[in-house]
């Protein structure tokens, strides 16, 4: 199972870089502004690395929906993963409170932060907890509906006082 998430992270991560280098929408006028209020879809590929009080990898999917609740001031987006490695399988869920950034017309920044709650299934750490994670994430909209994210993020549980830092590429799509 982790060589078909590792082929999965690694297709996603080419999508992404395919995306990217695909020429970019023009200017945003009215009709695009008004678009960027839909809720968007992020589905994506996860990594995620213990960096104090533990030593395991994590890979995995990632699938989230963003919405915007005061325009160009918060957005929201639930998240959740299911991730795995040996020994255990882990399903977890967030609610991010982001302030956006606009960096040009076809890119924009995020800082989030917000509860994180997550079940392992299985192996010692077996159990329900919760916690607080941060997000940095970065929006690439080379199209008007269709783009992708790069979205690095560190986490703690509350119970354990274990940190970990992870890594998520994946696509946005734009609903209606």
């Amino acid at each position: 199972m982790r060589n078909a998430l590792q082929r999965g992270f690694s297709l996603l991560a080419a999508l992404g870089l395919v995306l990217g280098a695909t020429q970019a929408s023009p200017a945003l006028g009215a009709e695009e502004n008004e678009s960027e209020e839909a809720p968007v879809l992020e589905i994506g590929a996860t990594n995620d690395w213990t960096v104090r009080g533990g030593s395991t990898t994590n890979a995995g999917l990632s699938l989230g929906f963003e919405v915007t609740a005061i325009q160009n001031w918060l957005e929201m987006e639930l998240g959740a993963d299911v991730l795995g490695t040996s020994g255990h399988t882990e399903a977890a869920g967030d609610l991010i409170f982001k302030i956006p950034f606009r960096l040009s017309a076809t890119s924009e920044f995020m800082v989030g932060a917000g509860p994180k709650f997550s079940k392992v299934y299985g192996g010692p750490d077996h159990g329900t907890y919760s916690g607080a994670e941060v997000d940095l994430d970065f929006m690439f909209w080379p199209h008007k509906d269709i783009g992708w994210y790069v979205q690095p993020d560190w986490s703690l549980v509350s119970r354990t006082g274990e940190q970990s830092v992870g890594l998520t590429v994946g696509v946005l799509i734009r609903t209606r």
